[in-house]
């Protein structure tokens, strides 16, 4: 039996996979697909797996409590917490300590090994990307209150648009994305008229956010080294998220088209920073 999902905790995010008696996680969706886990849970050592009471804690945390320690997750939406909790608690009465205990596998191994497996990651990785390069991503600093603009190495794929500090970030082992958006909430694409970047340069997109019980939506503004690679990067974001076409305004102006205009809505947008 395999599901999957993604859980933030107070200090990482995680794509979980669950095959049978063992819980993998990996830093990104692509990983996943040919790397190898960043870390396995043997829930052959698993004593239980319950809601979690304590306030201190995350909405929808579950304790999943091992021999050897006791971790918190927590599934994003009601829904997926129904569901992982359900899935935990199965592998847990199917498998919970019929096997010598032992929580996280350990995946050091010769130098040689690490450096051939990190090229096959690499590659891995690589393959499931559809556009990467860097971008000038606007930003508030809450504390100053102050617009400020960073250079960021974004990495689009079919289901997510991630931006890292460096592009040597996508493929450490140890890196995490600064930031990451799904692309089934990018509600539109447009050229910026933000005026910082210059003309045609500027990259709008409007994403969808669920906060507090609510969702509202936001705008990601970016800037790209021209325009040609601000249209490329609309393009490809229209073309991941199989829902717009892009369409031409005007002289370097784009912006994107519902492929079905019933699902399209009209949403007021803030600052995503």
């Amino acid at each position: 039996r395999r599901s999957h999902g993604c859980f933030p905790n107070a200090y990482r995010r995680r794509f979980f996979v669950v095959t049978q008696s063992l819980v993998h996680f990996y830093k990104t969706v692509a990983q996943s697909r040919g790397g190898e886990p960043t870390g396995t849970v043997d829930m052959a050592t698993a004593i239980d797996v319950r809601e979690c009471t304590d306030p201190s804690l995350p909405e929808n945390a579950i304790e999943v409590e091992t021999t050897g320690r006791t971790f918190v997750v927590v599934p994003l939406g009601d829904e997926a917490y129904s569901t992982w909790l359900t899935v935990l608690q199965e592998a847990t009465d199917a498998y919970g300590l019929t096997r010598s205990p032992g929580l996280v596998r350990d995946h050091s191994t010769s130098p040689e090994a690490q450096e051939e497996e990190q090229q096959r990651r690499t590659s891995a990785m690589k393959s499931q990307i559809t556009m990467s390069g860097l971008l000038e991503k606007k930003t508030k600093d809450w504390s100053s209150g102050l617009t400020a603009w960073r250079q960021r190495f974004f990495v689009l794929t079919q289901g997510e648009l991630l931006y890292f500090e460096t592009e040597a970030d996508v493929y450490d082992e140890d890196g995490d994305p600064l930031g990451a958006v799904p692309v089934s909430r990018i509600e539109g694409v447009s050229t910026s008229s933000d005026p910082k970047p210059p003309e045609g340069c500027g990259v709008e997109l409007r994403v969808r956010l669920r906060r507090c019980s609510r969702e509202e939506t936001r705008a990601l503004v970016l800037e790209a080294g021209s325009p040609r690679e601000a249209r490329d990067w609309m393009h490809a974001i229209c073309v991941a998220s199989g829902r717009f076409i892009l369409d031409h305004k005007g002289d370097k102006t784009f912006q994107s088209v519902a492929k079905f205009p019933e699902a399209s809505r009209g949403r007021s947008s803030r600052a995503l920073t």
